[in-house]
């Protein structure tokens, strides 16, 4: 497969602010990821992460314009396990970013580019760290996600289910009252802003709210609806968490099956995540990677793109010949793709 003349006029919607610009795409870019995913005669995996969703709104963590980047410490699986303070501050930020997270964040360019790979028997499998179920959102079936996702909480005694829209609804009617106060404090609270934002679902307090320790002591969490006492936690794996053992071993049997690996938006930091890529890479695979910055999989990738995965992962969709369904569309102007064999 070849393309020639390619100039890169791409429109798309994108959230600048924090997508990481990258390197300018090339016609020998697309090139190459369309021989690598033709390679893999169908057994290509791809591990996303949450460089992927920048461009739906959701911050990633490392960027320059991550969440780290602006001092945000995600809530850790022992302190929301042991300390009640944190726990209530995280359903708190939950709460406060709930509209933002139900209405304004949908999948994006890569999510329904990867969506349409998988439709064409392209792509076999995603794995992706990601927890915001942009990935079914856009159309994919396939998905494995590894830390578990946003739709549900789940008893840590009993371990009941409960679908997260239920519970935030417990959350907004046991709590009028404190949020008609807090309200009087912030009376934007509950309008966010997308710098206020951050990659684990929830969003920044103002400055009255946090400094105000009585209002969150107010705060009520509601027990499990099954037991009547157990906490209930989101059903993902908080930083210092732990996989499940089935979640583990799917993800090693996917990875076992694959002939190549595709690793888009991650830095592959995370343990869960770098070891399948270490276990692909022992096995001989051929290991691609488009991300714009350092990971750790670097050295153990056969190539790598540091392009924005959306323009990349579509004009690879428009060279291969592959429809994207997607009301975000790509425009490439002046840019001739022609077909033949590789």
């Amino acid at each position: 497969l070849s393309c020639a003349g390619f100039v890169g006029d791409c429109i798309t919607r994108m959230n600048y602010g924090l997508v990481p610009r990258g390197r300018e795409l090339r016609c020998e870019d697309i090139d190459r990821v369309c021989r690598f995913v033709n390679n893999a005669k169908h057994k290509l995996l791809c591990i996303t992460g949450a460089g992927i969703s920048t461009e739906s709104g959701i911050p990633d963590y490392r960027s320059p314009n991550g969440s780290y980047s602006v001092g945000h410490k995600p809530i850790t699986h022992q302190e929301y396990t042991t300390n009640m303070h944190a726990r209530i501050r995280y359903w708190v930020r939950s709460l406060r970013a709930s509209l933002y997270f139900t209405q304004a964040v949908q999948p994006s360019l890569p999510h329904h580019a990867i969506a349409a790979l998988e439709h064409a028997n392209v792509i076999s499998n995603v794995i992706t760290q990601n927890v915001d179920g942009l990935h079914y959102g856009a159309g994919s079936r396939k998905v494995l996600e590894l830390h578990g996702d946003l739709r549900s909480v789940e008893c840590l005694s009993c371990g009941g289910i409960e679908s997260r829209l239920e519970f935030h609804k417990r959350l907004e009617d046991v709590n009028t009252q404190w949020i008609h106060n807090v309200l009087t404090i912030d009376p934007h609270w509950r309008i966010v802003h997308q710098d206020k934002i951050r990659s684990d679902g929830d969003a920044e307090l103002s400055f009255n709210v946090v400094n105000s320790v009585e209002v969150l002591n107010e705060f009520q969490v509601p027990k499990c609806t099954q037991c009547f006492s157990g906490v209930l936690m989101p059903t993902i794996t908080f930083f210092g968490g732990n996989l499940k053992s089935s979640v583990r071993e799917k993800a090693a049997q996917i990875t076992d099956h694959a002939r190549s690996i595709l690793i888009v938006g991650s830095s592959c930091q995370v343990w869960s995540v770098f070891r399948l890529v270490k276990r692909a890479h022992q096995d001989q695979k051929p290991i691609a990677i488009i991300n714009i910055g350092e990971t750790r999989a670097d050295r153990l990738a056969t190539w790598k793109l540091e392009s924005q995965a959306g323009i990349t992962l579509n004009s690879v969709c428009a060279a291969l010949q592959i429809p994207v369904d997607s009301h975000e569309k790509l425009s490439i102007n002046r840019c001739t793709l022609v077909n033949k064999k590789a």
